[in-house]
């Protein structure tokens, strides 16, 4: 047995149940035989569900890559009110202001943005996490938009 497996879209087309199997299959019998799987897919809610290490990539360039729970931890939406609200800032990916309420998407260090926010007299009305799926299309936007390829990995 190989300690490699290399799989290119292996659920597309999958009933419910198939999908089911095949990946308790991969995460049961082949993670626990210390085998690695290296896994191409666009169902970002299926590799979610199995998948510890990530990398997302956007036309043949490495946007992000590092530890799923790193990625989903550095990532966050937060919806803010408040009078000269930052448009520029180390950990804006995304803004998205409104009659309302600013909408930021953050990567790097969510946390201290939100403080340097209401330290500012900002109100934080939400903040949620961000799932794979759109953590993706942030990124593909922000490098589309930027005309860059982003290359970044997740703070250790």
């Amino acid at each position: 047995r190989s300690r490699l497996l290399i799989l290119d879209e292996p659920t597309t087309g999958l009933d419910p149940i198939a999908l089911d199997e095949l990946l308790r299959l991969l995460v049961e019998d082949c993670t626990l035989d210390g085998r690695t799987i290296f896994l191409s897919s666009h169902q970002l809610a299926e590799i979610e569900q199995i998948a510890d290490h990530i990398g997302i990539m956007d036309r043949g360039r490495i946007l992000l890559e590092g530890p799923l729970e790193d990625i989903r931890s550095s990532f966050r939406r937060l919806t803010v009110t408040g009078s000269s609200l930052p448009v520029q800032h180390p950990s804006i990916l995304s803004t998205r202001p409104s009659a309302h309420a600013t909408q930021y998407i953050l990567q790097h260090s969510p946390d201290r943005f939100a403080r340097e926010l209401t330290s500012n007299g900002a109100t934080i009305l939400e903040s949620t996490p961000l799932s794979l799926n759109e953590i993706f299309i942030e990124l593909c936007r922000a490098a589309e938009s930027n005309g860059t390829s982003m290359e970044s990995e997740v703070p250790a």
